[in-house]
């Protein structure tokens, strides 16, 4: 299975690669492209007791960036091209280097030219 890391900022111009990536894959093993959004862990007392309680869902998702992941996913057969989204919190190479050892990425696509944008106080 060959795993493929996405960074996103939760718009659909950084979903484009999917298309792309999907359409290079030879379907001789499955396919899984990991969508994350990175979220710095909070660094206060009373931030860091709450984070359980206010675990971020696909329902916090902008409903214009849920849609467009919904189409991609449909798209495309599941059991050759997965495409998974998760909330990732942590922001330091370190931490960004074991989510992709326990997803076992092999590749990392970004954007080229692209500036991500983050507007979220997170």
């Amino acid at each position: 299975m060959k795993n493929i890391l996405l960074p996103t900022d939760l718009s659909v111009q950084s979903l484009w690669p999917v298309k792309k990536i999907a359409e290079d894959h030879n379907n001789a093993e499955p396919l899984t492209i990991h969508v994350i959004h990175l979220l710095e862990i909070p660094t206060s007392i009373t931030d860091l007791l709450l984070l359980a309680r206010s675990k971020r869902t696909s329902s916090s998702l902008p409903d214009y960036f849920k849609d467009a992941l919904q189409i991609l996913q449909s798209k495309y057969n599941p059991e050759q091209v997965k495409i998974k989204f998760e909330f990732v919190y942590g922001s330091t190479h370190r931490a960004l280097a074991n989510l992709m050892d326990v997803r076992s990425v092999q590749q990392v696509i970004v954007l080229d030219g692209y500036k991500y944008q983050f507007n979220d106080k997170d």
